[in-house]
This record gives structure tokens, C-alpha cells and sequence, in this order.
């Protein structure tokens, strides 16, 4: 027997390619609104594709009412927004995953495939995909930490923030990301920093430390050392055709 996929898509188009992705190995049950959907909850699913913008209302609407009738489905939000308040907002509903606009058919294919247990088609393994809960809670974290990199930020807290055991959550961030939480924070700090001194000349470079999360100067120049190999100093000394983008940070060409 087949399984059922609930799509909630309300641009028609995007709605019809879904269908035409699904409709061979699921039956599809299709709404292109908040109301809409409540009112297929009543069907069999087995697993929900929810858009995030909906014209009556947003996707985490219909992920609340879905949970409260079937609270162990499975449900991926489809979006083309990734900051941190939607991420955050979609833990919080109880999102299963999520995936960006514009969409990758084979990589959600392979979303729904995993999240039902059974095994990908040929081809699609050549999407990287975060494939696991902790994947997606561990996004989240990530895309906070850029909103709020001049907050105080511990791995107790965010940690907590996810509901993740503060080891485990250290072990995984590591291996997803390839350094530390300490590490990644002050990449992003000494980014945000780098901006400041070049475009905000004005500032003092106490004022810069503050600004991007640092009350202790020293340490703060410490870091910048460490990720630019010169001082705050004599970075904002250089001039601006000197540096090109690499990465998340700049370089001296």
C-alpha cells in the first residue's frame, strides 16, 4: 500500500511539480492554505511537506494543528528563509527538517525517503544533505549565533536552547562544523570586527570589541591575531584594495 504525502504549497505551480515528484510512489493530498489542510487532517498521512508562507497564515499554524491530531508525523517546512527566528520557530512547533527555497526535487525525495524509512533512488546521494534532527538542530544554532554574536553566548545555554546534552552537543557541533563552538563564535566576532574597522572608522577599537561581543580588549585582540595574523590595529591600517573576500573572513592578497 502506498503512504500519503500531505503537500501545503499555495503557489499552484510549485504545488503541481510536487505532485508530479510524489505522485508515482505516494498517494498525494494537496492545500494551498492553512484551512485547507486542517481539513485533510482527518486522512491518512504519513508524512506532511508544509511551505512556510501561506496566504491564511504561516506553515507553523498547520504544523501546531498537525501535532495536536497526529503528534508523531513526520513534517518537513519548506522555506526560503533560514534565519534564525524561523529555524528557532520551527524547532519549537516541532518540525521534523527543513528544506530552502528554491527547491532540489532529488534532495527532497531523499528527505522524505529517509524520514520513512525506506532507501533512496539511484543519483540521489549526490546531494549533501543533512539528513539527521540534530543536523537541523545544530543549523539552528548556527544561524542564532550569526544573529547574535555580540550576546553572551555559552555552551550551556545553547545547548539547553536545543534540549541537547551539553557534551553531546559539543561533539556534534565539532564534527558538523570542523572546530569548536568557542572557534566558530570568534570567526564570527572577528568577521563582524574586520567590517567595523573598515567601514566604521570612527569607532575605537574598544568600541569594536564591545560591539561584536569582547569586554576584555586584550582578549579580543588576542583572537583577531589568531584568525588575521595581525592586530586590529594594523588590520584597519590596510588599505581596502589590499583585502579580498575568502570565506567567511578577509585576506591581504
Amino acid at each position: 500500500m502506498k503512504r500519503s504525502v500531505l503537500i501545503v504549497e499555495d503557489d499552484a505551480l510549485v504545488r503541481d511539480v510536487l505532485r508530479s515528484a510524489f505522485e508515482r510512489e505516494y498517494n498525494v493530498l494537496e492545500a494551498s492554505g492553512c484551512s485547507e489542510a486542517e481539513g485533510l487532517l482527518r486522512n491518512p498521512i504519513d508524512i506532511a511537506l508544509i511551505d512556510y508562507m501561506l496566504p491564511d497564515g504561516d506553515g507553523f499554524d498547520i504544523l501546531k494543528a498537525v501535532r495536536k491530531v497526529k503528534p508523531d508525523l513526520p513534517i518537513i517546512v519548506m522555506t526560503a528563509y533560514s534565519t534564525e527566528g524561523v529555524v528557532i520557530r520551527a524547532l519549537r512547533a516541532g518540525a521534523t527538517e527543513y528544506v530552502k527555497k528554491p527547491l532540489i526535487l532529488a534532495h527532497l525525495r531523499k528527505k522524505v525517503s529517509d524520514l520513512l524509512g525506506g532507501k533512496s533512488g539511484e543519483g540521489l546521494d549526490e546531494y549533501p544533505m543533512e539528513n539527521s534532527r540534530a543536523d537541523f538542530l545544530l543549523s539552528g544554532v548556527a544561524a542564532f549565533i550569526e544573529e547574535n554574536y555580540a550576546s553572551n553566548l555559552t555552551r550551556d545555554e545553547l545547548a539547553k536552547q536545543i534540549c541537547m546534552n551539553k557534551y553531546k552537543f559539543s561533539k556534534l557541533f565539532n564534527e558538523k562544523f570542523g572546530q569548536s563552538l568557542k572557534s566558530y563564535i570568534n570567526s564570527v566576532r572577528a568577521r563582524e570586527a574586520s567590517k567595523l574597522l573598515k567601514n566604521n572608522l570612527a569607532l575605537s577599537i574598544t568600541d569594536i570589541a564591545n560591539a561584536v561581543g569582547y569586554k576584555n580588549l586584550i582578549y579580543f585582540a588576542r583572537v583577531f591575531r589568531e584568525i588575521y595574523g595581525m592586530s586590529p590595529r594594523e588590520h584597519r591600517m590596510i588599505p581596502p584594495e589590499k583585502l579580498s573576500s575568502q570565506g567567511n573572513l578577509w585576506s591581504i592578497e
